[in-house]
């Protein structure tokens, strides 16, 4: 980063100024914080929840039966999609680790649910040994906004499926061995005592059972199991796979974008984010079609009409259709003690410098209280999702993660502010008839930093915007 020389005298007057000029937010956000610390423990109760916990932190908790029931739920699916056999290690290999990793899961319908997830330890892995490729796209969160956009227009069905443990379903091709998980023997004995006599989760819980008692200390993978560096790849191929065999096509610049015309001209578009699909037509009866085929290879949950997605609210009314992030917006008022903030009209202060030198004075022990990166990580998701009028604050915000000061930490609880005055703010899409418009422009060596340039872009589609970015040129403009 290029350092700007500032007389001294203009630095302390200048410094003086922006702290003056954020003292009242300031003296706000203290009050604010004294607030939440005595007010009712119903938000920390609500985080902690929401928070991942440890095995044994979560079967020495009042919940212990949902959290049993939710891991032997995770071990029925391992054994039902046959993830591994146990075998006895050879000498020359190494184990991967594997942990439980157990948390509250938001469901669709805004209820919450216990979940665990098994994941092998993807860092303990060797290149050249354990795996090889590991590159798998995602959907980008404009090709999902163009969807919407063209459902609106063309007048399409969007609905939402779910593929159970995803990643299982992917064929391992290396030889990788894992460590036994935890109450792993507790489970299989759980299972073969619940399920039926001829049951074929119960016929590879006993023999699993057995190979351990044998001397069993490993778990030869035969499935892609969340954690390893591969599984997301090996999920893609197998998925796109099946897409290929249900005559649907990628699209050239998005690889999770699948299309399929029929002979009457009626069409189904298909987005994928890893394990979540959104599936469009102006059929039913070709979703439910499409539905019946994939379910016969995976297995889906079906949600219906499109509803939540990806943090993301999708609301359908009078044919328009509107996104917007209202419930993570809450969430993250409450997660930085934010829910009772006094609100501004703007995310930014028009003509606030952030090229502000650093004042030696501030405490350095204080800024490491400051979740300062969590919080710009948590507005980025925003600028990106729903929320292009944050994208040019957070885009300069971003920049001063290791170097922050008292003046971007203010701002970036200011963008909170602007937020919850502004939570209802969503893109509405409506039938416009009108083509793709777009617009872009740019100011002119405005950073004081490097004298760099700010560059902007917005693409329109059925009456709201599908794709922009705000960000910093790469070079100085002469």
């Amino acid at each position: 980063m290029v350092e700007v020389e500032v007389p001294a005298q203009e630095s302390e007057q200048f410094r003086q100024s922006t702290l003056r000029q954020f003292e009242e937010t300031d003296r706000q956000t203290n009050e604010e914080v004294q607030d939440n610390e005595n007010q009712d423990e119903n938000d920390e109760e609500f985080f902690s929840a929401m928070a991942e916990i440890s095995v044994e932190q979560a079967l020495s908790s009042d919940d212990h039966e949902e959290w049993r029931e939710a891991i032997l739920s995770e071990i029925k699916s391992l054994i039902k999609n046959e993830t591994w056999d146990i075998v006895k290690k050879p000498s020359d290999r190494k184990v991967v680790g594997c942990r439980y990793v157990l948390t509250t899961k938001l469901n669709v319908d805004m209820t919450t649910k216990k979940k665990a997830r098994l994941v092998a330890k993807g860092f303990s892995q060797r290149y050249g040994t354990d795996y090889y490729r590991t590159y798998a796209p995602v959907a980008r969160l404009e090709t999902i906004r163009l969807l919407i956009a063209l459902a609106v227009e063309l007048n399409l069905e969007v609905h939402q499926l779910d593929v159970n443990t995803a990643y299982l379903n992917g064929r391992l091709d290396e030889e990788v061995y894992m460590q036994i998980p935890k109450i792993l023997e507790e489970s299989l004995i759980t299972l073969i005592q619940k399920e039926n006599a001829n049951s074929t989760v119960r016929k590879r819980a006993e023999k699993m059972l057995v190979d351990l008692e044998a001397g069993g200390n490993a778990c030869l993978l035969k499935r892609s199991l969340y954690g390893l560096k591969q599984a997301g790849r090996q999920w893609y191929i197998r998925l796109d796979e099946k897409l290929r065999r249900m005559n649907f096509k990628p699209t050239i610049n998005e690889p999770c974008l699948y299309h399929q015309r029929k002979e009457d001209g009626t069409i189904l578009i298909v987005v994928i984010y890893v394990d979540d699909i959104l599936v469009a037509s102006d059929n039913l009866i070709l979703i439910e079609e499409f539905k019946k085929d994939l379910a016969a290879e995976f297995e889906l949950q079906d949600f219906g009409p499109a509803k939540y997605c990806l943090g993301i609210e999708i609301e359908k009314k009078n044919g328009e259709i509107c996104l917007s992030q209202r419930k993570y917006i809450q969430d993250a008022l409450k997660r930085y003690s934010m829910a009772d903030c006094k609100t501004v009209s703007t995310p930014f202060v028009v003509g606030l410098n952030f090229a502000v030198p650093r004042d030696h004075r501030e405490n350095d022990k204080e800024k490491e209280t400051w979740p300062y990166r969590e919080l710009i990580g948590t507005l980025m998701y925003l600028s990106v999702g729903t929320r292009p009028d944050i994208s040019n604050t957070v885009s300069k915000l971003a920049q001063f993660t290791t170097c922050l000061s008292h003046t971007h930490w203010i701002s970036a609880k200011r963008v909170l502010r602007y937020l919850k005055k502004t939570i209802d703010y969503r893109l509405t899409f409506r039938k416009t008839g009108k083509s793709l418009i777009g617009y872009s422009d740019a100011d002119w060596g405005n950073c004081l930093i490097d004298r760099r340039s700010y560059s902007g872009y917005a693409f329109m589609l059925g009456g709201a915007t599908i794709s922009w970015r705000s960000q910093k040129q790469r070079t100085v403009n002469i």
